[in-house]
């Protein structure tokens, strides 16, 4: 059974996305794992990232249909949409919005790595400003996982 791999996007406002969508995007077609990415749609669709998006063709999956995780088809990248952000948000400046935005993001990547829906997971890079802005009691994602 091929591996299914949980990738949270960061920070909406900082370098997470781009770094992750940019990744994707130079994978080759045959992927030996599921990537699921887990942000908000706001960023899936944001014009700074949408170059990246478009070469790897997801599909979006909300978070009411979590089950949909469950049956997965291979070499598709998936977009997991967990958390709404104001749309346009701010791209590219630290603040609380994002941080909390992030940390929910982790929570939800380890909840359904702990339900067995994930077998890994992969974090792209958080704000630690973002986290101190929204008053995360953990200076980044590593000391709260």
């Amino acid at each position: 059974m091929i591996p299914k791999i949980l990738m949270t996007i960061g920070d909406p406002g900082g370098i997470g996305p781009e770094v992750l969508f940019k990744a994707l995007a130079n994978l080759p077609k045959q992927l030996p794992f599921i990537p699921i990415i887990i942000g908000s749609k706001s960023v899936f669709e944001h014009p700074t990232l949408n170059k990246y998006i478009s070469s790897i063709n997801p599909i979006t999956i909300d978070a009411a249909s979590r089950d949909s995780l469950k049956h997965l088809n291979e070499n598709q990248v998936y977009m997991y949409h967990t958390y709404d952000l104001d749309n346009p948000f701010t791209y590219g400046k630290p603040d609380a919005i994002s941080g909390l935005a992030s940390f929910h993001y982790l929570e939800v990547a380890t909840t359904l790595l702990a339900s067995g829906i994930g077998d890994a997971l992969v974090t792209a890079p958080i704000s630690k400003t973002s986290f101190n802005l929204a008053k995360i009691p953990f200076t980044g994602h590593t000391e709260w996982l």
